[in-house]
């Protein structure tokens, strides 16, 4: 449970939060310039660190992202002293987000963009980029790579305001940003895939830098993408070795999702290089994690490509 002490020091799960902040902070060897980059100013998060202010759910919630934690973890902690206003924003939050996970949910998740764009507390800052993540991702769903560009980089620069795609490696990026990074590469590979795996690639350095829970979450999806990239330009070695590093990691964290479909781009470069047999075995564990999880769609769309792809289907069965 949170409390608070007589100077007002903020305690989640007996911990102060300024101490929780300054030890994580201090631990992945992050100045305070770097963690609070437009989501607050350092004398801010000076004042957070010394125990003088408390922190906003939703600042504190992008601080941990940053850090590489998982903020829903304090959630039930910091519950008591969040506002009835903060939960009527994170229930709609939340609805959005459940409804952006089913491309079939399209329209609904369309209108309820159109409806918090008239919502005040929507209309600026961490909301705000919220708001524009969502409508990138339904660009996504929807093909519509030029919009998907231009809702992502207006979010991130609303947190990365002089936001530069040489300095990706560098930055300290909560969750949100990591997945912003990874709309705009999904827009540049519709021109260019050496470019797209150049921007995953930056962003891979960054996720190791944070660590954390941050890159075990999404670790996984950047890896699948970027594979994805490398084999489309011919650089199968490289995406062999990165499919293998990504199963290994998911294996460990026991992600299911991602270990098919990392398995599927292996083969792809394993048929490519004319190593069919290879190809065919990585290509038949993958539908068994497919057939095991009941994820049959994707085992028929696997066939038809690999079939259009390299005239082979019936070698599966």
């Amino acid at each position: 449970m949170s409390t608070t002490s007589k100077t007002g020091v903020l305690y989640v799960s007996q911990i102060p939060v300024d101490t929780l902040i300054r030890t994580l902070r201090e631990s992945k060897g992050i100045t305070q310039k770097a963690l609070c980059e437009g989501l607050c100013s350092k004398d801010e998060l000076s004042r957070i660190e010394r125990g003088l202010r408390r922190p906003h759910w939703w600042l504190f919630e992008q601080l941990m992202q940053r850090l590489g934690e998982d903020p829903q973890m304090y959630y039930a902690a910091y519950n008591s002293i969040i506002t009835q206003e903060d939960k009527r924003v994170l229930d709609l939050r939340t609805k959005l987000s459940h409804l952006l996970r089913n491309p079939k949910q399209g329209d609904e998740a369309k209108a309820l963009i159109a409806h918090l764009e008239q919502d005040d507390a929507f209309k600026d800052g961490i909301h705000l980029q919220f708001l524009l993540k969502s409508k990138a991702t339904l660009a996504y769903h929807n093909n519509d790579y030029k919009s998907l560009e231009k809702y992502a980089m207006d979010a991130i620069k609303l947190t990365k305001p002089t936001f530069c795609e040489d300095d990706i490696g560098n930055y300290i990026l909560s969750s949100d940003e990591i997945r912003l990074i990874q709309h705009i590469a999904a827009a540049r590979s519709l021109t260019s895939y050496e470019e797209s795996a150049n921007i995953l690639f930056k962003l891979k350095d960054a996720l190791y830098k944070i660590g954390g829970e941050a890159k075990n979450k999404l670790y996984p999806s950047l890896v699948y993408n970027l594979s994805k990239c490398l084999g489309l330009i011919k650089r199968y070695n490289e995406c062999i070795v990165l499919c293998d590093q990504g199963i290994d990691f998911c294996a460990e964290y026991r992600d299911s999702y991602y270990i098919p479909l990392l398995l599927v781009n292996k083969a792809f470069c394993l048929f490519h290089m004319q190593r069919n047999d290879d190809a065919i075995k990585v290509t038949k564990e993958a539908f068994l994690i497919f057939g095991a999880l009941k994820r049959h769609a994707e085992i028929s769309a696997v066939k038809t490509a690999f079939k259009a792809e390299f005239g082979i289907y019936d070698v599966f069965d």
